[in-house]
């Protein structure tokens, strides 16, 4: 019985601890959104310099977006899975739903928690869930054996981007999305705030990581 009650408080104490960790995360993300450039995953290159001052694309009239959301958006949602497993394959990663998301009562008991080892499986099934159905989003951390962070976040259908992005980490998520037929479009805000970073932001205490890489 004490063993039980132990494990539930220890549960508790972990989901608790995640639960702050992905506050900063968010946080985090939402500076780097406001005061750094960021990349959209996209399934076309950057068109914006044929597209400019046009009131009106072609394909509004002829279903392609319907088209696309139909036969295309399973593709990418494939495409995103594999990119997000190749590059924990090669970084440390922490994977954390939106603890304030919508998600199907199947998944809640993932909410609250670093669930990057429950397996590819069920988180291939939990991706193509939030591109596929348009619920919510997953945010995945990452550090390099560099100890440089980036941040992948995957949200309802079209929407996966990167944050903190550059460098060589920038370089192998352009050949890895090539390889998946799909671009990295370089975003940011018009006017950016330039706010002081979070404090969570700059601390380097927390390394986990390590544990990764040895």
């Amino acid at each position: 019985m004490n063993n039980i009650m132990s494990k539930k408080k220890e549960l508790k104490k972990k989901r608790k601890k995640a639960k702050q960790t992905i506050e900063e995360i968010l946080t985090i993300q939402d500076f780097l959104y406001e005061n750094t450039p960021y990349y959209i995953l996209d399934y076309q290159p950057d068109i914006s310099i044929y597209t400019k001052g046009m009131q009106k694309f072609y394909y509004e009239d002829g279903g392609y977006e319907d088209w696309l959301d139909e036969k295309y958006l399973p593709i990418f949602a494939d495409a995103v899975t594999k990119i997000a497993f190749e590059l924990m394959q090669y970084n440390y990663s922490e994977v954390y739903l939106d603890p304030v998301g919508d998600f199907d009562t199947k998944y809640k008991k993932y909410v609250g928690y670093n669930i990057r080892k429950i397996g590819l499986a069920k988180l291939d099934e939990i991706i193509h869930h939030i591109i596929l159905d348009w619920q919510d989003n997953m945010t995945i951390k990452f550090i390099d054996r560099h100890h440089n962070i980036f941040f992948m976040e995957i949200k309802d259908e079209w929407e996966t981007t990167f944050t903190n992005l550059r460098g060589d980490n920038l370089k192998l998520i352009k050949k890895i999305s090539k390889a998946e037929g799909l671009f990295l479009t370089k975003c940011q805000y018009d006017e950016m705030e330039y706010i002081d970073a979070p404090k969570s932001w700059l601390d380097k205490t927390d390394k986990k990581w390590k544990k990764f890489y040895s």
